[in-house]
């Protein structure tokens, strides 16, 4: 390309014109590009009944096929499929719906709305045939045109993500918050909590349960005016024989408060509850709160 560009700047420096329509060749007026005309292939048929299709060979070079109703008042759903095994078998193919710019499966036409209506499909490779058949069928009959074409045409449908959870890679996990008590814990008392089942109502050894399990992660968050010490229980049994108590926490001044909290722990323990253990001195307020999220 180097040669080339520099041999024609030598012409041009010798005095010899490149024209293009008869005016030199300029930035405005540039060389011509030589491009390859875009190859189709046409089918035309009717669709009036159920299981009714238009079928068309297809070879390498085609990329892309539209289908449309081009007349008639088809109320109908119309399916594309392409085959690989020359016809013998179909799979469906997703496009785009050209009046509604939205990716789809299938053309639902109704009545006398139908002529127009259009979807788009890329064409997989190894694609031998390409139907378009009636797979649900209400009334009346269309004219429908099939358009193969070398040039790839669908293009990838952009779509806004609204202001809430549809997120691209957010993945939603059950979650379940308590307040497990907002009574005043006296002196040298003890709160225990509810007992919490964190793999939901299943046998020992069994696998979770995916809707009811909460064993993720656990969160306890016991807020009080006097000073305590937070115990975290488990059991194998609910609380049968087996009751032990694994961590204790004493409670820490934050301002007027004291505070004591575990955040996202996962216990190993089947059941879970936890205490509050009052020292001397009576509270004149207690709360203590709880999240568990599902795997």
């Amino acid at each position: 390309m180097g040669i080339v560009t520099g041999y024609l700047s030598q012409l041009v420096s010798s005095g010899i014109k490149l024209l293009v329509g008869g005016s030199a060749v300029s930035s405005s007026n540039p060389m011509p590009v030589l491009t390859k005309p875009e190859t189709v292939s046409i089918a035309t048929g009717t669709i009036g009944a159920l299981n009714d299709f238009l079928s068309i060979p297809v070879t390498s070079e085609f990329k892309t096929v539209s289908v449309s109703c081009s007349s008639g008042n088809l109320a109908a759903t119309v399916r594309v499929l392409f085959s690989l095994d020359g016809g013998a078998s179909y799979s469906t193919i997703i496009g785009r719906q050209l009046d509604v710019n939205s990716s789809v499966t299938q053309l639902v036409v109704i009545g006398a709305s139908a002529p127009g209506k259009a979807i788009e499909c890329a064409i997989p490779i190894g694609t031998t045939h390409i139907k378009a058949v009636c797979t649900v069928y209400t009334s009346g009959s269309s004219g429908i045109r099939m358009i193969l074409s070398s040039t790839p045409k669908v293009q990838q449908q952009i779509v806004a993500l609204d202001a809430s959870d549809n997120r691209l890679g957010y993945v939603a996990a059950a979650g379940i918050t308590y307040t497990d008590t907002t009574t005043a814990l006296g002196s040298s008392a003890t709160f225990t909590s509810t007992t919490r089942d964190l793999t939901g109502a299943i046998g020992a050894g069994s696998a979770f349960s995916t809707a009811t399990s909460y064993a993720k992660a656990t969160s306890i968050c016991v807020v009080q005016d006097v000073a305590f010490t937070l115990q975290l229980l488990g059991s194998t049994d609910n609380f049968g024989a087996v009751s032990e108590i694994y961590r204790s926490i004493a409670a820490t001044a934050v301002g007027s408060n004291y505070v004591a909290e575990i955040d996202a722990h996962s216990p190993a323990w089947r059941y879970f509850q936890y205490k509050i253990v009052n020292g001397a001195g009576a509270a004149a307020r207690t709360r203590g709160v709880s999240k568990f999220l599902a795997n």
